[in-house]
């Protein structure tokens, strides 16, 4: 093969490669849903590619889905924290830089922005943040129950 023949092939598998590469890139990149949690759970029924940004209770998070496997049937998600919105420093340390990646069986995906509903698929950061938080709050509530409780027993302590 000539010099000019190698040079005409390179430019041909390179010209072909980038070619390759940009219509792999159109196919594969998620639909940017911006906030809206309707495009995103429409898709994500689908377990198509998409992406949203929701703000719930202070905290700001990117739900990326990735499609399915090739061998299964499940749906992948990512969930990021890109920002902490909150006064409480509790909750900034507690959710800062967090993430969770889960697998979600097609058949039980409703709404993906819905973190109770598929937290059991889900393992990370982000999912023991968020047991934390529900752990505390309800900490607090049988606290704040319980001491109403023992305030009125003593009250019929006293009483009889």
């Amino acid at each position: 093969m000539s010099p000019k023949e190698r040079r005409v092939l390179v430019v041909f598998v390179i010209v072909t490669a980038v070619v390759a590469g940009g219509i792999a890139g159109f196919l594969f990149r998620p639909v940017g849903c911006g906030s809206n949690e309707e495009c995103f759970n429409a898709l994500a029924k689908e377990c198509k590619r998409a992406t949203v940004s929701v703000i719930k209770e202070g905290i700001q998070y990117e739900y990326r889905t990735k499609g399915s496997g090739l061998f299964d049937d499940d749906c992948k998600l990512d969930v990021k924290v890109r920002k902490v919105i909150s006064n409480n420093p509790e909750v900034i340390r507690s959710f800062s830089g967090t993430e969770m990646s889960c697998v979600i069986p097609k058949e039980s995906i409703v709404e993906l922005t819905k973190n109770d509903q598929i937290l059991k698929f889900c393992h990370g950061t982000l999912k023991e943040a968020l047991y934390e938080l529900t752990i505390n709050r309800l900490y607090t509530l049988v606290l704040g129950d319980l001491g109403g409780l023992i305030a009125e027993a003593g009250k019929i302590i006293k009483e009889k």
